[in-house]
């Protein structure tokens, strides 16, 4: 697995995203399938979960002040006070247009770019890929921390595997670290998107932000 770093806030085309990944990564395998998507329109199926009272998760479509165009605003706060208590939230979108089947397929990666911005006040949240198989949401167990992006900036996450994917319970929102998607063969559907979580504890330590995510971006990639 290889994690990209954030470069600077620029905007890509998918095409370029894709030349740019391919040179990165120095492997002999096969583009199957890409998606790209940077207006957010009605393709997307977004659930925000909550487990407490306490916790307010938001999420709205933007017409403009994307990098450019049409965005996606999404946002994850906690009461200031009391201080101690456990909660925690996350947005979970799916691009309904990003399937594919790992039976088709001999699976090499999966490739995720997007554009990022954090909009002020914004403490800490996490932000990273998302698929979907089974009626299961699984999140990579890598995602990017964003706590002040003043400009849009792009985040790529290369060579993903299953493993470097865990599932998130969209009820408990409970991490199961033994459990992942299967992209053999045997396995079924997969849908791409994206998620955004974050928890506050009894300590007071929180994390909580309001951000924005454009120029979203999936790329398959097969075993010749």
């Amino acid at each position: 697995m290889v994690i990209a770093s954030i470069v600077g806030a620029v905007m890509l085309t998918a095409s370029n995203r894709l030349a740019a990944e391919i040179r990165s990564s120095g492997r002999r395998d096969s583009l199957y399938e890409y998606w790209s998507d940077g207006d957010f329109g009605s393709n997307w199926t977004v659930t925000t979960e909550s487990n407490s009272s306490r916790c307010h998760v938001a999420t709205s479509y933007v017409s403009s002040g994307g990098n450019p165009g049409a965005y996606r605003w999404d946002s994850i706060t906690f009461d200031s006070s009391p201080k101690n208590y456990v909660a925690a939230g996350c947005v979970l979108s799916v691009n309904t247009s990003a399937q594919w089947s790992p039976s088709s397929i001999t699976f090499s990666r999966i490739v995720f770019s997007y554009d990022l911005y954090a909009f002020p006040p914004a403490d800490l949240v996490y932000q990273g890929p998302l698929v979907y198989q089974g009626g299961n949401y699984f999140i990579a167990s890598c995602p990017y921390s964003i706590s002040s992006l003043s400009t849009w900036t792009v985040g790529s996450q290369f060579s993903l595997a299953a493993t470097d994917f865990v599932e998130i319970d969209p009820t408990t929102l409970e991490l199961d670290s033994g459990s992942h998607p299967d992209f053999s063969s045997a396995g079924g559907t997969v849908t791409c998107g994206y998620a955004l979580w974050g928890s506050h504890t009894t300590d007071g330590h929180y994390t909580t932000g309001k951000t924005g995510i454009d120029n979203w971006y999936c790329a398959v990639y097969e075993t010749p």
